[in-house]
């Protein structure tokens, strides 16, 4: 009986399968007017059934989810939430410092090095403090490791307590202090950025105000101005990027930075919370090392 069963459920789940490609290809081919609402409530629903299990299914959504984000289609909402989709898919466009393509090289006369094209992702950093390179008190500062070992709340505790839409895998990780973000740098060989190195990286040899120039303008970042009360996808909004391949250093998330001012640390502001004023290539904000922020995230540099 149990055999015959399971023969059954093998069938009954290759059925959901064929017939989820088959609505994924009508879907794709669509031209109405809500083919991007359909598609969406679609992956929505077929991550919750058989069809989510199945690698070739998960794949074939996964590309088309993935061209419609690289293409920047949408209204703003719908860009979000396809970008959450694709993190929960797998999103290939993230790649891990070991791979050479995750860096862009900068340089003017004084400054030669490279930057992380993404901010540091939820999925990256996540992988860090699950491992035994978060215990290495090598990776750490003094301050650091005083600080980690004082029964401090951890990322990864708060992390189970937050909004789901804060700890998406393909979204900058946010509520990181700045001393998790150097150790995590460290424990790579890279570090953050100087408040110099990434005035070069958004502005450029050109000097432009923002990573494309300007005006500032509507739907360039995910600044307050978007209403979208939330962080997103990386690489998201098309124009927040530099000719560089550098993107998000205008909006979405706020960056740490290495500079010290007294007891306190540099970071830029940009976010999905802050208006576009905090945007400019030279806004500056302090906070205390150990501060947390559900719009707070950092950025990785190495020297070359």
């Amino acid at each position: 009986m149990l055999d015959a069963s399971c023969g059954v459920l093998s069938n009954l789940q290759e059925a959901v399968v064929s017939e989820s490609l088959s609505q994924l290809s009508s879907l794709l081919e669509s031209q109405a007017e809500d083919r991007l609402a359909a598609l969406a409530s679609f992956a929505q629903n077929s991550l919750g059934n058989g069809a989510g299990d199945d690698k070739a299914f998960t794949t074939a959504l996964c590309q088309a989810v993935a061209q419609i984000v690289k293409n920047g289609e949408g209204s703003g909402p719908e860009r979000v939430l396809f970008g959450e989709i694709l993190g929960r898919l797998g999103d290939p466009r993230l790649l891990c410092p070991a791979d050479a393509s995750y860096w862009a090289p900068i340089q003017d006369e004084d400054i030669q090095i490279e930057v992380g094209r993404h901010p540091v992702t939820h999925s990256e950093f996540a992988a860090f403090v699950t491992s035994d390179a978060f215990q290495n008190d090598a990776h750490w500062t003094t301050d650091g490791l005083a600080w980690r070992d004082s029964n401090a709340k951890t990322w990864s505790f708060l992390a189970t307590r937050v909004d789901p839409a804060l700890v998406v895998p393909n979204q900058p990780v946010v509520g990181a202090t700045w001393f998790e973000a150097m150790a995590y740098a460290s424990s790579i060989g890279a570090r953050l950025p100087t408040v110099s190195e990434r005035l070069l990286i958004v502005r450029g040899i050109e000097k432009r105000p923002y990573p494309w120039g300007e005006p500032f303008g509507s739907n360039k970042a995910n600044t307050r101005e978007e209403a979208l009360q939330r962080p997103c996808a990386v690489g998201l909004f098309r124009s927040d990027c530099t000719p560089d391949g550098v993107w998000d250093l205008a909006g979405n998330a706020g960056e740490w930075l290495a500079d010290t001012v007294g007891e306190q640390r540099s970071y830029n502001p940009g976010s999905w919370k802050q208006d576009s004023l905090a945007s400019w290539a030279k806004a500056r904000a302090l906070g205390n090392p150990e501060y947390r922020g559900d719009d707070l995230g950092f950025r990785l540099v190495r020297d070359r």
